[in-house]
């Protein structure tokens, strides 16, 4: 997920960067920019309401403590809370529509990335390995996975936009397979990981 300060100091990056990924995010990017700027006025106002309803209840505290009349006090404690329930009503509306929409956006391309509309132009770096030589014409992944009901990309753009997929049956047990012989292989030849728990 990007960080919202990108689209506050850097909006221009973002559209760029978007931009080279053939993504029309702008209106999304728009919708940001103003939750923020909204975000970033409303803030203020709730922290006031709340500095002033502790101000008001220690002076409810005194004047109960002096035996004074609290009623008036007690009127204008229950206006700041109901402006801060508004308030904070509002917050919480911003920050769902800032999660949603920030979920819709992908990451921006490293600055080395070349841009390109189609796969054919990406650039090779390096290579690993032999590349073995075939005597029939190997399918991709995306046609052998669909015919062995092992890939469902239909199912994988519905859930998460295009060029994601999902893993079924026999795919979905091979990867979890792979998992294990990943943590199994660091594990047992670079010792023990440390997991650092934050509660």
């Amino acid at each position: 997920m990007l960080n919202p300060i990108l689209f506050r100091e850097h909006a221009d990056r973002v559209r760029t960067g978007l931009d080279q990924r053939g993504a029309n995010l702008h209106d999304e990017i728009d919708s940001l920019i103003e939750l923020d700027t909204e975000r970033r006025k409303v803030l203020p106002l709730l922290e006031n309401a709340r500095s002033a309803r502790k101000d008001v209840g220690g002076q409810i505290a005194q004047a109960k403590k002096e035996g004074r009349p609290v009623e008036d006090l007690l009127k204008v404690g229950q206006g700041q809370g109901e402006q801060i329930a508004s308030l904070e009503e509002k917050i919480g509306r911003i920050e769902v529509d800032r999660h949603r929409l920030s979920l819709t956006l992908p990451n921006l391309p490293h600055q080395t990335v070349p841009v390109g509309k189609t796969a054919a132009e990406n650039v090779e770096i390096r290579r690993h390995g032999t590349v073995k030589s075939f005597d029939f014409t190997p399918q991709p992944h995306w046609d052998l996975g669909v015919g062995l009901g092992i890939i469902d990309f239909e199912r994988g753009t519905k859930i998460a936009r295009s060029r994601f997929s999902v893993l079924v049956g026999a795919g979905a047990r091979l990867e979890r397979a792979l998992i294990d012989f990943m943590l199994d292989l660091h594990t047992s030849e670079h010792g023990t990981p440390k997991f650092h728990h934050r509660f």
